[in-house]
């Protein structure tokens, strides 16, 4: 039987493991995999949430015993790293669910991943391999996530909030390009297509986010509308208005 991979592998980073623990690295990367890549857990509170049983997890770690399973939960609750709650309606029912901290210190990248002496894998001693440089492109901090749940707040439609920050992420919004951003949503907001039928035809976010729909033509503003609500929310809020109409994003 061969060994190679036929399935997803457990993948962790060393830096973040040797700051952390190596097998709490495991665990939380394991977690980021059901929240960010899978359609697993509920939301509660703008967060998305997963829960599953010891035994559950200690079955993703087939060479851990349960103990050691629940001491790396317990540790990387006690670093701050992922927020754990019991969720369950039923009150019988004691399964934690976690949350990742992306605000956590420890998950901040210092610097890029570039070239260097110290980064070079050494040569194979068989074949002759090529120096291998990969180039980040799109980076992921914890700025990221907050500039995100602020879109998220501000956009009328709230569906599939998973796949759109999925989609948010590919964008690399800088805070210039948020204030835009909230400036045009906070029009279209207003517009007759959006607010006619109580919003039916706003698009899902995702789609909105994948298209830029915020370089669109400006739509015509509407009346005040008597079948939704969405032109009295605040679509400035964390924002501060400049000279010249548009907004930048608040300092906190």
């Amino acid at each position: 039987m061969s060994l190679l991979f036929n399935f997803r592998p457990l993948v962790i980073n060393p830096l973040l493991a040797e700051r952390i623990g190596l097998n709490e690295a495991i665990v939380l990367q394991q977690l980021k995999y059901w929240l960010n890549e899978t359609e697993s857990g509920v939301e509660h509170d703008g967060q998305r949430w997963v829960y599953n049983t010891i035994e559950q997890w200690q079955r993703q770690f087939p060479f851990w015993s349960p103990d050691t399973v629940k001491r790396a939960l317990k540790s990387l609750q006690k670093q701050g790293l992922i927020v754990a709650e019991q969720l369950a309606k039923a009150r019988h029912d004691h399964t934690n669910h976690y949350s990742i901290n992306y605000l956590s210190g420890a998950l901040i990248d210092q610097g890029n991943l570039h070239r260097s002496e110290e980064g070079k894998l050494p040569q194979s001693g068989g074949a002759e391999c090529p120096d291998l440089h990969t180039e980040i492109t799109t980076k992921t901090t914890p700025e990221t996530f907050v500039v995100f749940e602020r879109f998220w707040k501000l956009y009328p439609r709230k569906v599939d909030k998973v796949k759109a920050e999925k989609a948010w992420i590919k964008l690399n919004v800088t805070e210039e390009m948020f204030a835009v951003i909230a400036t045009v949503l906070a029009r279209q907001c207003q517009s007759v297509g959006w607010l006619k039928s109580g919003g039916q035809f706003i698009p899902h976010p995702t789609t909105w986010i994948n298209g830029n729909r915020w370089e669109d033509e400006p739509l015509a503003a509407a009346a005040q509308s008597h079948h939704t609500d969405l032109d009295q929310i605040d679509h400035t809020e964390g924002l501060v208005r400049q000279p010249d109409g548009s907004y930048r994003v608040a300092k906190p």
